[in-house]
């Protein structure tokens, strides 16, 4: 990768050549192709990758549910959350289309920002807000899929009023020994005899 590549990276565009050599020697170049999974959620990332060309999708994963968080293309940073903070992503990065990333793992992430260097130190401050945007999409979404598992959950009055009724049914014929009584809205006591549960019902129409 050349010193002019890396230029067109937005946030890169002002290096100079002896900065962008320091950025590779820190980094391993990588391809991916679309599909491909970069980062899982539940487990740390190889270190920090810088998005060099193509788009990622980030997306957070609780139970059986994903939902989409956002598209991520050339100069944003992943993997920080683990190259930093030594912690597990949370969202899951994966290749839209074929995708070319600068990966720079923790020992190489100490070399780059004990440089003294303008441009070193603006990467790591980058890498930084990187690290704490993608914390706050993570508490967001897993608050938003949270709130769609409970209402995927949550029963209406009327379901909960059906099921209560079949049920009284079913109590209803086992207690007189009848066939089981179809499910209806209303229910009503029409006879009663021996013991107090040995009860016939009706439906009222």
């Amino acid at each position: 990768m050349t010193p002019n590549q890396i230029r067109t990276v937005p946030g890169w565009e002002d290096a100079n050549d002896g900065e962008i050599q320091m950025l590779l020697n820190a980094c391993a170049e990588r391809w991916h192709r679309g599909g491909t999974v970069l980062i899982d959620g539940a487990k740390p990332a190889i270190g920090a990758m810088l998005i060099v060309s193509g788009e990622l999708q980030s997306s957070v994963e609780v139970g059986d549910m994903a939902m989409p968080v956002e598209v991520l293309g050339p100069g944003h940073w992943i993997g920080t959350v683990s190259a930093l903070d030594e912690g597990v992503e949370g969202l899951t990065i994966r290749a839209v289309s074929e995708a070319r990333v600068l990966v720079m793992g923790r020992e190489g992430l100490e070399r780059f920002r004990s440089q003294p260097s303008p441009m070193a130190l603006r990467a790591y401050r980058m890498m930084v807000r990187s690290m704490y945007r993608s914390m706050g999409k993570l508490t967001a979404s897993v608050a938003q899929v949270q709130r769609a598992q409970a209402q995927k959950k949550k029963m209406t009055r009327s379901e909960m009023t059906n099921i209560g009724f079949s049920r009284l049914s079913q109590l209803a014929q086992q207690a007189a020994g009848r066939d089981a009584v179809p499910s209806q809205r209303n229910v009503e006591i029409v006879q009663h005899e021996g013991a107090p549960v040995a009860a016939n019902f009706r439906a009222v129409r």
